[in-house]
C-alpha cells in the first residue's frame, strides 16, 4: 500500500527524520533542522508547524512497542483511522449531553458516515485535517460539560483544559483560531440571553448577577477559557499567534488575491482545493443530501424548542 496524496509525503519525511535524526531537518545548521530538497541547492529552514510529523513519529513509537516489525509508513496508515474514532466517540458525548444516549448514538454515527469526514481519515491518509476535525471537537466536549454543573472547581478544570486543547491546537493548524472566536462568541450570547430572562430580579439588585448560578457559571468559564487559551497559546506559538485569534477573521480576502502585494508573486493560496469558495449546494451535498439536510434542520428545532 501507497499513501494516496501528496501531502502526507510531506508530513512523512519530516517524521522519518524525526525519527532517524530526533528532529525534523535532514540535517542541523547553526543549530536548527535545515530541509536539503526544498529550495535546493541552499535548502530552507523547517517551517514549526511540525505537529503532525512529530505525531506520525510518536504514534509509530507507540504502536512499534507491539508490533515492532511494523515500518514508519504503515504504522502512519492507522494515526489517521485511530483519531478519526476518537472524533466519532466525541460527537457521541456531545450529542449525549444534549440528547441523552439515543441522541448521542444517533450524531455519532452520522459522523461515521459522513462523505466529507470519511474522505479526510481513510486508512493510509495521513494528512494534517484529523487534527482540524479532533481539536474542536474535543474543546467543544470539555466546554458543553461545564453547563449544569454546580462544582466550580469541576468548571476551572474542565475550561482550563479547553484552554490547554485550544493551545495545542495553534500547533496543528493555522486557522485553529475559528473554535476559539466561536466559543467566545457562544459565551456571549448566552450571557446576554441569561441577563435578559433574569432582567427583573437583576434590575431590583445587580449584585444577583453573582449569585445567579448560570450566570456566574457563564462568567467563570469565558473569562478562564479566554485567558487558559492565551497563556497556552503564548508558550505553545508565542504572542503574534494568539494575537491572529482577533485578526486572522480578517485576512480573509486576501487569501483569494491572484497576487501577493508585497512581494508581486502569484498567489499559490488560489490553487488550493480547500480554499475555493464553498456554495449552499455544496454544504448540502457534502451532508448527505438535501433529505438529511431538512432532517438536521427539524432535529435543531427540535432541540431548542424541547422542554425539561
Amino acid at each position: 500500500n501507497y499513501m494516496p496524496d501528496i501531502d502526507p509525503y510531506y508530513w512523512f519525511r519530516y517524521a522519518k527524520n524525526i525519527v532517524e535524526h530526533g528532529h525534523p531537518g535532514d540535517v542541523l545548521k547553526d543549530g536548527k533542522p535545515l530541509d536539503n530538497h526544498q529550495l535546493a541547492p541552499l535548502g530552507r529552514f523547517v517551517v514549526p508547524d511540525m505537529f503532525h510529523s512529530y505525531s506520525l513519529a510518536y504514534f509509530y513509537k507507540l504502536v512499534s512497542i507491539f508490533s515492532p516489525s511494523l515500518s514508519l509508513m504503515r504504522s502512519s496508515f492507522y494515526l489517521p483511522v485511530f483519531i478519526s474514532a476518537l472524533c466519532v466517540l466525541l460527537v457521541f458525548l456531545i450529542g449525549r449531553k444534549i440528547a441523552g444516549n439515543l441522541g448521542g448514538f444517533f450524531a455519532g454515527l452520522i459522523m461515521a458516515v459522513n462523505s466529507a469526514f470519511l474522505g479526510r481519515t481513510l486508512f493510509g491518509h495521513a494528512d494534517n485535517d484529523i487534527w482540524v476535525i479532533f481539536f474542536p471537537l474535543i474543546v467543544t466536549w470539555l466546554f458543553i460539560e461545564t453547563i449544569d454543573s454546580k462544582n466550580v472547581y469541576k468548571i476551572l478544570f474542565l475550561i482550563i483544559m479547553a484552554g490547554f486543547f485550544t493551545g495545542m491546537f495553534t500547533l496543528a493548524w493555522s486557522g485553529w483560531w475559528y473554535i476559539f472566536d466561536f466559543l467566545l462568541a457562544t459565551i456571549g450570547i448566552t450571557f446576554l440571553y441569561l441577563v435578559l430572562i433574569n432582567f427583573k430580579e437583576l434590575r431590583k439588585n445587580i449584585k444577583l448577577i453573582f449569585s445567579n448560578t448560570a450566570i456566574r457559571n457563564v462568567l467563570i468559564a469565558g473569562f478562564i477559557y479566554f485567558f487558559s487559551t492565551a497563556a497556552f497559546a503564548v508558550v505553545f506559538s508565542g504572542w503574534s499567534t494568539f494575537r491572529n485569534s482577533f485578526l486572522g477573521p480578517l485576512s480573509f480576502p486576501s487569501i483569494k488575491a491572484p497576487v501577493i502585494l508585497t512581494s508581486l508573486w502569484p498567489n499559490v493560496l488560489t490553487t488550493v482545493a480547500e480554499l475555493n469558495e464553498g456554495s449552499i449546494n455544496g454544504i448540502i451535498n457534502s451532508m448527505g443530501g438535501t433529505f438529511l439536510f431538512f432532517i438536521s434542520l427539524l432535529g435543531l428545532i427540535l432541540a431548542v424548542s424541547r422542554s425539561d
